[in-house]
């Protein structure tokens, strides 16, 4: 459900709000309609970090593509890929302590700090 959030003005109407909490410490969290892009400080260039975000998309339309070059109908495709990397999906709270466990169950690297 969303929220109507004044906007100070009252010739205009309320905007509607999203609702869902924002999680401002990760890198590319999802905020009710769209992705933001938080890799980078205010001081640092961000075309490094975009451009290797550019280069795993690519090299994941490229594997998408040659399944749909190789015969393989689109839907089937997509759900192929899918079915190969669900298992990295978590919907949860990453910074709660259910999270490292779930990584573990999934044989994924779950590393608490970084250099």
């Amino acid at each position: 459900e969303k929220k109507k959030q004044f906007t100070g003005c009252s010739a205009a109407m309320h905007i509607e709000a999203p609702v869902e909490d924002r999680n401002r410490t990760a890198p590319f969290p999802f905020c009710g309609n769209r992705f933001e892009f938080r890799a980078v400080g205010s001081s640092q260039n961000c075309c490094f970090p975009v451009m290797v975000c550019n280069a795993i998309m690519s090299a994941g339309m490229a594997h998408m593509a040659g399944l749909i070059e190789g015969g393989m109908s689109h839907r089937d495709a997509v759900a192929q890929v899918f079915k190969e990397n669900k298992h990295v999906i978590f919907t949860g709270n990453g910074y709660s302590a259910e999270w490292p466990v779930e990584a573990e169950k999934r044989g994924l690297p779950n590393l608490n700090t970084t250099p």
